[in-house]
């Protein structure tokens, strides 16, 4: 995976794709984007779809921070590890989450969604491998 694809740039990607996730959850918290296509369009009610979103919002900003700490190389041990464990988790999270979007009644998720999140979880992967 190391040949593949740099720490580098597998950081600067997964950077992007988290920016536009962060773009996508404010479009659909104002109302942009129709938030039957999210959810496995299950949840139709506002105050679930609102307390969902600001929860996807909030993860994506940690996930972003996440990130940059690990793509910073002068962070201190201690800090080190915590960001590396804390990837790992990142990288368990979306490849469940793969089986979730795959399992969604929504046809748009499972197309659109599914490839973002294996990507996603490829790159987290190769962040994660990195010491």
């Amino acid at each position: 995976m190391k040949n593949l694809i740099s720490f580098k740039l597998a950081g600067k990607i997964t950077i992007a794709i988290i920016v536009l996730l962060i773009i996508f959850h404010i479009l659909l918290l104002l109302g942009v984007v129709p938030s039957d296509i999210v959810w496995g369009g299950k949840t139709t009610d506002e105050a679930t779809i609102l307390k969902l979103e600001i929860f996807s919002l909030v993860t994506s900003l940690i996930l972003l921070g996440v990130i940059f700490a690990k793509l910073r190389q002068s962070i201190n041990i201690k800090f080190r590890k915590v960001t590396n464990i804390t990837v790992w988790i990142i990288f368990g999270y979306f490849t469940l989450n793969i089986i979730g979007n795959l399992a969604s009644g929504v046809t748009l998720e499972k197309l659109i969604f599914t490839p973002i999140t294996i990507i996603l979880s490829l790159l987290l992967f190769r962040l994660a491998i990195e010491k």
